[in-house]
């Protein structure tokens, strides 16, 4: 369907050239459309951006030139569209210096275009929602800690007037606020970053029947703030969480599917360190033959769940069983990667470790990759 509404797009594009000529903003309006849905849909950054300087350039090839104020406001709400996307495209490019200026831009656009008659209070205060919460965000990027904060702050201050307390659009803010108090490192507030996903999912649940993927989604990134408390309170409270859930993804989406697992793993992650090595193990084991369906028998998701599953039993001892879950991801990471590729390297100098202990080198020898991968590389010159 998005491939679809694209091609669209491209034709709406190809049309409005024919109809219009290049220089019309009607033909920038249909770039920035396609831009947009490049980003949104498909998250293609370079399309994008593309697109938006085509976008730019239809409208700084010829003066645009009415006397309605209607088709003024229209003018405008391209231009602030056209820097709004530049915005968010560079912003994911780390561009941060450009997508500032280009959301700085769309903000004085934006203003200005507030201040005409026929446009209305509720479309500027939208606009205005959406450009302080993207300069939270590339603030936050930036580490500007308290300049993102006032930003989203300001964001949910306008939706909370104008949209009331449950608005949906509150969800995203909150949520970005919370993650810019954890990125704060050893200065985060755990307690006012869960504050913020608690209300985040608060307005779910008033919004979102029980069940519901969107529930579940809010439900996860708390569940994740919980878990990096660290005390056995909130890991309590994140494994209720997760598995709520975990309970709505296997319903929705059946046990196979990338989200699933991901709440899963997280799962077993919880139970590690709730010292329930032996549930951990069983969650991951069960995981495996739906990883290797869904993305493929050599992917990094099964090798490092081998990995994990190596890690606990090291963590018990059992050297052994770690030594056979490292070997079958060493095999993964020789096979995707290559011998000499960082990760394999890691993998096997796990398993040398391994192999030097006395009790696991009388009762098991080397494979034979392993033995050529550990070799001295081959050099002619002799010194």
């Amino acid at each position: 369907m998005v491939d679809k509404a694209i091609e669209e797009l491209v034709r709406c594009t190809a049309l409005s050239r024919i109809v219009y000529g290049e220089g019309h903003w009607k033909l920038a309006k249909a770039y920035v459309q396609l831009a947009d849905a490049y980003f949104h849909f498909k998250n293609y950054v370079l399309q994008a951006v593309y697109h938006c300087e085509n976008a730019r350039n239809a409208m700084l090839s010829a003066v645009q030139m009415t006397e309605s104020q209607l088709e003024k406001a229209n003018i405008l709400d391209v231009l602030m569209r056209i820097y709004l996307t530049l915005g968010r495209a560079f912003m994911a490019q780390k561009k941060y210096c450009d997508s500032e200026q280009a959301l700085a831009k769309a903000d004085k656009i934006s203003q200005q275009r507030s201040q005409m008659s026929c446009v209305s209070s509720k479309e500027s205060t939208n606009w205005q929602i959406k450009i302080a919460t993207l300069l939270g965000r590339l603030n936050a990027n930036e580490k500007k800690f308290a300049i993102s904060s006032s930003y989203l702050e300001t964001a949910i201050d306008l939706t909370i007037k104008h949209r009331g307390n449950d608005s949906i659009g509150l969800i995203p803010i909150y949520q970005d606020l919370g993650h810019v108090e954890q990125a704060k490192g050893k200065h985060a507030n755990h307690d006012r970053a869960i504050e913020m996903f608690l209300q985040a999912h608060s307005i779910a649940s008033a919004n979102y029947s029980e069940g519901s993927v969107e529930l579940a989604e809010t439900a996860c990134v708390l569940a994740n703030a919980y878990s990096n408390v660290g005390q056995m309170d909130a890991d309590t409270s994140a494994e209720s969480y997760l598995l709520e859930a975990l309970t709505t993804y296997q319903s929705e989406y059946g046990p196979n599917h990338e989200k699933t697992l991901t709440v899963n793993d997280e799962m077993a992650r919880l139970a590690v360190r709730m010292e329930r090595q032996e549930e951990a193990i069983a969650i991951l084991r069960r995981s495996l033959s739906a990883k290797t369906e869904v993305f493929g028998p050599f992917c990094d998701q099964v090798a490092n769940t081998h990995k994990m599953i190596g890690s606990i039993h090291l963590s018990q001892s059992q050297l052994t069983k770690a030594l056979k879950a490292f070997r079958k991801c060493y095999s993964i990471e020789s096979t995707s990667y290559g011998a000499h590729h960082r990760r394999t390297r890691e993998s096997l100098r796990t398993i040398d470790l391994l192999m030097a202990n006395p009790a696991i080198a009388n009762s098991m020898t080397k494979s034979r990759t392993e033995e050529i991968s550990s070799r001295p590389r081959f050099n002619t010159i002799i010194r």
